[in-house]
């Protein structure tokens, strides 16, 4: 039997291992509402000295509540694009930033008005002293949204990527105006059927738990295939009580497996623990050929998939506990598996699950004593040559480490506001773009809830690619743990 394909021994990992921003200056009190109330498209101007330009400036917030924004301007008949970054809140209902376009670069500071309709602004380019009025009013972009969602519908343009890009944008820029238009769009019965499907999508969009009545409704009698599988996904990213109902309620009358195994998946992503009693098909799945199914839906539930695990790892079905030893040991990794799986070693008939379980404990031990002890235990008592010989590679690792040759975590440098830059970076771009050994040097046992979040949206990329950059995070925690036990 090899040792552990898909986790590094300890010895290799410790090799491994061992070897739009925003900052706020000044922050005025506590969050104020306010600050998620300014967000939308203003069209207003720029004034750049000696005329005026006719101006829409955007902004947003990020699902992490940082601001971001973009504008467009046109000057001597030429429209000009440039964005927003850097933004600090300096006092109630006042945000700076800095602003950047092909020609210039500069801040703006801006001031809104009471009811966060208005704002009135003034702008600086670098290197200059004079100061340009920059302004804005709110408006509405649900016209503009439909106009391009109607149009997408019609298939009147081939390419429609660039489409969905602007109206992606528009509706993340002003999701109160684009829930407001969509719904009523909705409400009045203007939406057809071949129209369902990229309206739902864009409702989705606007994450208003108000559009989950409207999906629901909308799509209630629907045999568009698109518009229920964009339904499902619309509401899961809305999340809530009702859209796991909804999607739990759903699995009652689908019966193509794919789609059954998309709606656990979107119920794992929601972290919804009442679907965990109907995820039992999941661990069915052959544990050789469609491991990577139980992978996406319970590494996307994360730790509440635990204690459900737990009471599967000593199922009759083989399948469904060699699949719950293999997500607990070998992806969750959480501590308190530890003792049930040393328990059940001894109990367990099968020797390929007797050798899943022991990499498990290899992988997830950081008690490097506990570790010694059990796997003394196999050797002196396991019947199997292949099992003794996993056990014995595991002491030979644990040898290195004692004998102080290989000291974990030597080569950190714990930082707060290290770790957080390059966390945002992996975060942002879903494990892509960023230095996992930078994010391992800067991080330290408090930071696993927060790689626990990274791990799980990981995930979101559905393909199994993914799986290489969890398990990178998998060794930071593990590393991490060994250095507050040892």
């Amino acid at each position: 039997m090899k040792k552990v394909g898909i986790q590094m021994s300890l010895l290799v990992c410790f090799i491994f291992l061992t070897t739009s921003c925003q900052t706020i200056a000044t922050q005025a009190g506590d969050y104020k509402d306010w600050q998620s109330k300014v967000t939308g498209t203003y069209k207003g101007s720029i004034s750049n000295t000696p005329q005026e330009s006719p101006a829409i400036t955007r902004i947003g917030k990020d699902a992490k509540g940082k601001f971001y924004g973009e504008y467009e301007f046109t000057q001597d008949g030429i429209k000009n694009q440039g964005i927003l970054f850097e933004f600090q809140v300096i006092d109630d209902l006042r945000l700076k930033c800095k602003w950047k376009d092909i020609k210039a670069t500069g801040n703006l500071e801006m001031t809104f008005n009471e009811n966060k309709k208005e704002f009135k602004g003034l702008s600086q380019e670098e290197g200059k002293s004079e100061q340009s009025d920059w302004s804005g009013t709110k408006v509405s972009s649900a016209d503009e949204i439909i106009e391009k969602l109607d149009l997408i519908a019609s298939g009147a343009q081939a390419d429609s990527q660039e489409l969905i890009i602007s109206v992606t944008k528009l509706i993340e820029f002003d999701r109160e105006g684009a829930f407001t238009g969509l719904n009523n769009k909705f409400n009045n019965r203007q939406v057809t059927e071949k129209q369902l499907s990229i309206y739902i999508w864009a409702i989705g969009l606007t994450e208003n738990a108000g559009a989950i009545k409207t999906i629901i409704k909308a799509t209630q009698k629907s045999e568009n295939k698109l518009a229920l599988r964009n339904a499902y996904q619309a509401v899961a990213s809305i999340g809530g009580k009702q859209a796991g109902d909804y999607l739990l309620s759903q699995l009652d009358t689908i019966s193509d497996a794919n789609t059954r195994l998309e709606v656990f998946n979107l119920l794992g992503q929601m972290q919804y623990e009442p679907a965990l009693p109907k995820m039992d098909e999941v661990l069915k799945v052959n544990a050789q050929t469609m491991y990577w199914q139980p992978i996406f839906v319970f590494g996307k539930m994360g730790d509440a998939a635990v204690p459900y695990l737990l009471t599967k790892i000593s199922d009759p079905d083989i399948n469904v506990r060699s699949n719950a030893i293999m997500v607990l040991g070998q992806w969750l990794i959480p501590a308190e598996a530890i003792e049930p799986l040393e328990t059940l070693y001894w109990e367990e008939k099968d020797k390929d699950v007797r050798g899943l379980i022991l990499s498990s404990l290899e992988v997830m031990g950081t008690d490097l004593e506990a570790l010694h002890e059990f796997n003394t235990q196999v050797i002196s008592r396991e019947q199997d040559a292949e099992l003794v010989k996993f056990a014995s590679e595991t002491m030979d690792s644990l040898k290195v480490i004692k004998s102080g040759s290989l000291v974990p975590g030597e080569n950190k440098q714990v930082s707060k506001e290290a770790f957080q830059a390059e966390y945002d970076r992996l975060y942002k771009s879903a494990g892509k773009d960023g230095d996992y050994a930078l994010l391992s040097r800067f991080s330290s046992l408090d930071d696993e809830p927060a790689l626990k979040k990274l791990r799980e949206r990981i995930l979101l990329r559905k393909s199994e690619e993914a799986f290489h950059f969890y398990k990178k995070v998998n060794d930071i925690l593990i590393l991490n743990r060994l250095v507050s036990n040892h």
